[in-house]
Formats: structure tokens, C-alpha cells, sequence
């Protein structure tokens, strides 16, 4: 054996015994480092909007990783990417927290006017000033825009629009994936939208497809979301 082959196994030998001595906290926690670096690597605690991806998770502050250790505070998941890289902040996508919830739309038989089908943050603020002024009650909407975990604030999260609910739902498969890693609850059954249908009704979206106008004093699942 030559002197650099020799000298090379030696150093590789050097460094397999080192790796094995370690413990198995430091193994995994090097092992999450590097899957970081490789994974995302425009990651540095900066906002990278345009390289996220369905399925990601979301932390505090706006960053973005396929690696739900690589920040503090996780939010949760994306569930939708616009292909508009061009779109303004706030458009960009979509982002589920982990929790689900039932509960009803309202106890309100007229007609509202929240019906929006795309912004969700919108009918959920009007559904707010509306239930103040009128001393009427709405779960749904209300349990979303009191949300407070993981840094995210109340007044951040919303009751999506239904048009955004079923774009949310076209991708469940993969975002069940990730949801379940961080001991989420999977997107399940329907799920009601912020989207008001008619008198004493809104839209409603099943996670396999298919929207339909509900009584808005059923109950049904419930998902808060936060635009970026």
C-alpha cells in the first residue's frame, strides 16, 4: 500500500471512531444540521418566500424550512403555494396550524354579505366587526382570529375563503404527511370557509373535493391559517 492510501485510511479510521464515541443526542442533532444545510440552503433566518414549498414548515418571523427543527417557535405547515412568484406579500401562500377544532359558523339566519371567495383574512375581520356591533356570535371565525401560538398573535389567523379551503385540501396527502411529523391533526371530514353562501348558510369544503352550502349552525371542522 502506498504512503497516501495508507495515509488516508488512517485518517478515515481516526474520524469513524471519533463519529462512533459520540452520543445520540450529538448524532442526531449533527445529522439535522447538515439535512438544514443541504435541504435549504438560502436558509439563514431570512425570508426565502420564492424556494418554499408545499408540505414545509413555517416558524416565527417568516422562515421557511422542509426540516420542522430548523427554527424556534413552529408554526405549522404550508398548504398552498402560489405560482405567482411575483405575488405580494400576504399572497404568496398559505400556512394550516396544527390544531383542528369543531364548531359552528353562527347562530345568524340573515344574510351577512361576507362573500368573499378568496380572502379569508378579510371576511374573517368583517365577521369580527360585525359580531361586535351586532352583539352576534361566531365561532368558527372567532376561534381562528384569537389564535395565539408559537408567536403567531391574535388578529394573525383566519377562517380561509372557501376558494382557498379547496386549494388547501387539493394538497392534504402531503400536508397530512407533515403535520403528522409534528403531532398535528390531519385535514379530515368537512372543513367550513369563511365564505358566506346565502341567508343562514356558508360554504363548506370535504377534504376528498366538493364544496357545499351548509346551515351555518352545524357543526363542522374548523382550521385556522395565516397568510405570507
Amino acid at each position: 500500500m502506498d504512503a497516501d492510501k495508507k495515509k488516508f485510511l488512517k485518517s478515515w479510521m481516526r474520524t469513524t471512531i471519533e463519529v462512533l464515541q459520540l452520543s445520540k443526542d450529538d448524532i442526531v442533532s449533527i445529522v439535522d444540521e447538515v439535512f438544514a444545510d443541504v435541504a435549504n440552503p438560502k436558509s439563514t433566518g431570512a425570508e426565502i418566500d420564492s424556494d418554499v414549498q408545499v408540505g414545509w414548515y413555517a416558524f416565527e418571523g417568516a422562515k421557511f424550512s422542509p426540516n420542522p427543527r430548523t427554527y424556534p417557535n413552529l408554526q405549522s405547515v404550508v398548504a398552498w403555494v402560489n405560482p405567482d412568484k411575483d405575488a405580494p406579500k400576504g399572497k404568496r401562500g398559505l400556512i394550516v396550524t396544527p390544531e383542528q377544532v369543531q364548531k359552528i359558523w353562527a347562530k345568524q339566519d340573515g344574510m351577512i354579505g361576507i362573500v368573499n371567495l378568496n380572502d379569508g383574512f378579510v371576511n374573517t375581520q368583517q365577521l369580527m366587526a360585525y359580531a361586535k356591533d351586532n352583539n352576534v356570535k361566531f365561532p368558527a371565525a372567532e376561534w381562528c382570529a384569537n389564535y395565539s401560538q408559537n408567536g403567531v398573535k391574535p388578529g394573525e389567523g383566519f377562517l380561509p375563503a372557501i376558494y382557498r379551503v379547496k386549494l388547501m385540501v387539493s394538497n392534504h396527502k402531503i400536508v397530512n404527511r407533515s403535520l403528522v411529523v409534528i403531532g398535528g391533526d390531519k385535514l379530515v371530514g368537512w372543513i367550513w370557509s369563511s365564505s358566506e353562501y346565502g341567508k343562514g348558510k356558508a360554504w363548506n369544503e370535504h377534504v376528498y373535493g366538493g364544496a357545499y352550502s351548509s346551515l351555518n349552525c352545524r357543526v363542522f371542522n374548523v382550521r385556522c391559517c395565516l397568510a405570507f
